[in-house]
């Protein structure tokens, strides 16, 4: 299997299903972006639905390219992509896990920031094209909105408790401050080389500055 040129293609995939939307996303326009033939993206997928869900799945399982998959790619089974989206909120719930026995914080609040921009850059893209695109993926769509809405409520509860031990200054409109942080979180792991495509930003120099703005509006101790 042609692992460079598949990376290639999801990630061209990756960011137009996420900026134009499924249906407005042309075969075309994706071969285009991944540098290759129109006839060779047909030549290693059955069409459009195959692409998505393919770039789905190798972004939710990190070894899915490295696999040997035959060729053309066929449409992946929903019940596949569902097991790796628990997976993936398994992994979210893992580090949202700051207290240890007793209710003592033994994850500081800089910590799970950095750790949270590392889930936001490997997951954040694929989980909003399941929802920017919940028609085609109605099924997974179902589980990640719940699960969604639960990562923020966590956020509202973890932002309280770091604010009761100290660990930031005292803030007004938690929710407000929870779509703060996600938003920046989005947008300084995923969104800053679409913004800027011809700046020469490191993900360390990414992750860096978005901890460093995160330090300096809440007065981390």
């Amino acid at each position: 299997m042609d692992t460079e040129r598949l990376e290639k293609i999801c990630s061209a995939a990756r960011r137009l299903f996420n900026q134009k939307g499924y249906p407005d996303t042309k075969m075309a326009e994706i071969a285009k972006e991944a540098e290759i033939a129109v006839g060779t993206l047909y030549s290693m997928f059955t069409g459009k639905e195959s692409v998505l869900t393919f770039t789905i799945l190798c972004a939710l399982d990190k070894g899915c390219l490295y696999r040997d998959i035959p060729l053309p790619i066929k449409t992946i089974d929903t019940s596949v992509l569902k097991v790796n989206l628990e997976r993936v909120f398994e992994e979210i719930r893992l580090v949202l896990q700051v207290t240890g026995e007793g209710g003592s914080i033994r994850k500081d609040f800089i910590t799970l920031m950095g750790e949270l921009y590392d889930v936001f850059a490997d997951y954040m893209m694929s989980l909003d094209n399941i929802e920017k695109n919940g028609k085609i993926l109605e099924e997974l769509n179902s589980i990640y909105l719940p699960q969604k809405r639960w990562f923020w409520g966590e956020m509202g509860r973890l932002l309280k408790l770091y604010m009761e031990e100290g660990q930031i200054q005292p803030i007004q409109y938690v929710p407000a401050h929870v779509e703060f942080l996600i938003k920046t979180l989005s947008w300084w792991s995923v969104n800053v080389w679409n913004a800027f495509p011809d700046m020469d930003i490191s993900p360390g120099v990414a992750k860096e500055t978005f901890l460093g703005i995160i330090r300096r509006a809440y007065q981390v101790n």
